[in-house]
């Protein structure tokens, strides 16, 4: 009996060209989504940001605070300066107040 087309063994048929496109773009985007997440992540404003929510507020330590203001490129505010140089150490209610303040500036300058 001759061999019918049914029992012929064929090759699996390959993905089509627009699906292998596709797939290529898709990892580009990817690729890219993640490159400006990192990016971001890496700012130097979205740092002290991080770091400022890390600060804790007891027991409170102006000269990292402003140590953080100065990382992300902005100065001091001049209350905190006051606090850091004071001959009275700062208290844990004088030091929310600056720690709010510096949020602030950081969210502007974002």
């Amino acid at each position: 009996m001759p061999p019918s087309l049914h029992d012929l063994e064929l090759p699996p048929e390959p993905l089509p060209v627009m699906v292998w496109w596709l797939a290529a773009f898709a990892l580009v985007l990817l690729l890219a989504g993640l490159f400006w997440y990192w990016r971001k992540r890496q700012h130097p404003v979205a740092r002290a940001l991080r770091q400022l929510e890390r600060l804790p507020d007891s027991p409170p330590n102006p000269a990292k605070l402003a140590s953080i203001l100065r990382e992300a490129g902005l100065t001091s505010p001049v209350a905190l300066d006051h606090a850091r140089f004071a001959p009275i150490p700062c208290t844990s209610e004088t030091f929310a107040p600056l720690k709010r303040e510096a949020r602030t500036l950081l969210e502007q300058a974002r």
